[in-house]
């Protein structure tokens, strides 16, 4: 897929990440109709152009910008359904998951932070340039404390854990 290829058959809306048909390939498409269907766990959308399957954030940056992202497209609120243009940028995989949502497991509320019931202390933790980084607090709060420290040091993104 090429970006002339992509703009005769799409059109991209990058303030509100919507693509649109401007050319219908098929009898079920239909002129002006939103394309995107959400990936199986609703992670993000995807949709078929010459009998293959793209991702839209990657089309996007195709869109804008003449190319395939040669890294991963980073949905920089987490939501992976919203393409507009300002939430979208093409990173690393390392810078990318420096900006990964709270894990469902988490228990305390903070990425990175965990109680060790063995020793009956909470513990920091951090893993990057890889190497994992672990303290033990007798309070939360220290955990909670070192682990910022840590983010900052790291340049992790300000919504990293959220």
């Amino acid at each position: 897929m090429n970006q002339e290829r992509l703009k005769e058959l799409l059109h991209y809306d990058p303030t509100t990440g919507i693509f649109t048909r401007v050319k219908c390939t098929a009898l079920r498409h239909k002129l002006g109709e939103v394309v995107g269907t959400p990936v199986k766990n609703n992670s993000y959308l995807r949709c078929g152009l010459d009998n293959k399957e793209y991702l839209l954030h990657r089309l996007a940056v195709l869109y804008m910008t003449g190319s395939m992202p040669q890294g991963q497209v980073d949905h920089i609120n987490h939501n992976g359904l919203d393409n507009k243009w300002n939430n979208l940028r093409v990173i690393p995989r390392k810078l990318n998951q420096q900006n990964m949502s709270k894990s469902k497991k988490n228990t305390s509320g903070i990425t990175g932070v965990s109680f060790d019931t063995n020793r009956n202390k909470w513990v920091a933790q951090i893993y990057t340039n890889g190497k994992t980084r672990l303290k033990r607090f007798s309070t939360k709060f220290g955990a909670i404390r070192q682990r910022i420290l840590w983010n900052k040091e790291f340049n992790f993104h300000d919504n990293h854990g959220k």
